[in-house]
């Protein structure tokens, strides 16, 4: 198989698993190019450099043309990511995931779309570039619980930092300039994923009920719903703690997120019986990547 039909064959598995409208398709420099002071830039298809602020559609990435000119970029040293525009659905972009941690996101019930490696270590460990995709609402504030449902994984896995909603994707079919891998659809669905929507309507149904009047009611929300949210604050403190360089003591943790949901009003039997509840074994749940 020729470079170019390895390359059209992953970009058509990854662009059929992310079934966006649009895609924008941005190079960025190797390190040794931006140390020449090249910098990251939107590709133009030729003859329709107009359209590159709105992307392209998939049949248009996928002609040889197009490929050849990536292919050319992608070898003098850019690295090829995508960005989805979309109407029906949102993405959760992680990067550089670990195997216990994609093993972590498969216990939690959450299904990806796209699972590529993009990195090994010196031990011969991969690290993974993974796409969650879940579906954009009427709602308002549809964005908002967007960002809120993906930063509770970014925060959590891979480079553990919140990204933009359209953040880049590694292109597959392409070297990944940073780690010198090529990257493959290792594993491709076109699929939503459902826990990622339940995380939404949380977020949705906390939001309403901020807008409730505070007269008596001490729990907003459903228990549930309520310790979902204890959940990621909890993981949003550890992430703080840790970049922070603080010494990680479980109990502290779990002391400021006491004070923090008590000054957010929520009963304190409640939050003691999620503290207790986690430390519970949890049956392990299965989830086909």
């Amino acid at each position: 198989m020729s470079l170019q039909t390895g390359r059209m064959k992953e970009l058509k598995k990854q662009l059929s698993a992310l079934q966006a409208d649009r895609y924008i398709v941005i190079l960025t420099p190797s390190k040794a190019l931006q140390a020449k002071g090249k910098t990251a830039y939107t590709f133009a298809i030729p003859g329709h450099i107009g359209e590159r602020g709105k992307g392209y559609e998939a049949a248009d990435l996928l002609k040889d043309s197009v490929l050849s000119i990536l292919g050319g970029r992608n070898a003098s040293g850019y690295s090829v990511g995508i960005k989805c525009k979309s109407q029906s659905y949102h993405y959760a972009t992680l990067y550089n995931v670990s195997l216990d941690e994609l093993h972590a996101l498969k216990a939690n019930a959450v299904q990806a779309c796209l699972v590529s490696v993009v990195r090994r270590n010196v031990h011969r460990e991969e690290f993974f570039s993974v796409v969650i995709r879940f579906k954009k609402t009427e709602a308002l504030g549809d964005t908002t619980f967007a960002q809120k449902v993906a930063g509770s994984y970014q925060v959590k896995y891979g480079e553990k930092t919140q990204k933009d909603l359209e953040a880049c994707i590694p292109a597959c079919g392409f070297k990944d300039q940073i780690s010198g891998m090529f990257v493959k659809a290792d594993r491709f669905l076109d699929r939503n994923c459902p826990t990622s929507q339940d995380r939404y309507e949380t977020f949705e149904k906390l939001k309403a009920a901020s807008f409730v009047p505070v007269i008596i009611p001490s729990k907003p929300v459903n228990v549930g719903d309520n310790a979902f949210y204890f959940e990621l604050s909890r993981e949003l403190i550890l992430a703080n703690a840790e970049k922070a360089g603080d010494k990680i003591d479980h109990n502290d943790i779990d002391k400021r997120l006491m004070n923090k949901m008590l000054n957010e009003k929520y009963d304190a039997d409640e939050i003691l019986e999620f503290l207790v509840n986690r430390l519970k074994p949890k049956p392990s749940e299965v989830c086909d990547f």
